[in-house]
């Protein structure tokens, strides 16, 4: 593959996994994940750094949740619920999964460590 050819898949990549309706893409990409994991860290960035140097604590509840990173939690927790582990569970049963793998993703948040890069792997 010369590199013309090599640069045109990559733009043909790009454009389909842009589409969020394109059934080829990952339904949630570790880089995408990491992305709105430090757009939430920053979210209230200001408002802590004042709260610090007045030596309080900070209170995660104050950053903000995008709906994107929202729609990963649901996408994950769905995904999972999927998996042929659960296959014969009522459908009743596999949304009280995934209401609680919400919670828990929500919750373990504040927990994150930030210098590692595989946010994926924390949160499944």
């Amino acid at each position: 593959m010369t590199d013309e050819e090599y640069e045109q898949h990559l733009k043909e990549k790009e454009a389909r996994d842009s589409n969020p309706y394109n059934k080829e893409r990952y339904y949630v990409t570790n880089a995408e994940l990491l992305e709105e994991l430090v757009k939430w860290r920053d979210s209230n960035k200001e408002e802590e750094e004042k709260v610090l140097s007045a030596g309080g604590e900070i209170n995660y509840t104050e950053r903000v949740i995008s709906e994107k990173l929202g729609f990963m939690f649901m996408e994950l927790a769905k995904k999972i619920t999927n998996h042929s582990s659960f296959r014969n569970y009522p459908l009743e049963v596999k949304q009280d999964m995934c209401s609680y793998a919400y919670e828990k993703m929500i919750t373990g948040l504040p927990n994150y460590n930030f210098n590692y890069t595989n946010a994926f792997a924390y949160l499944s």
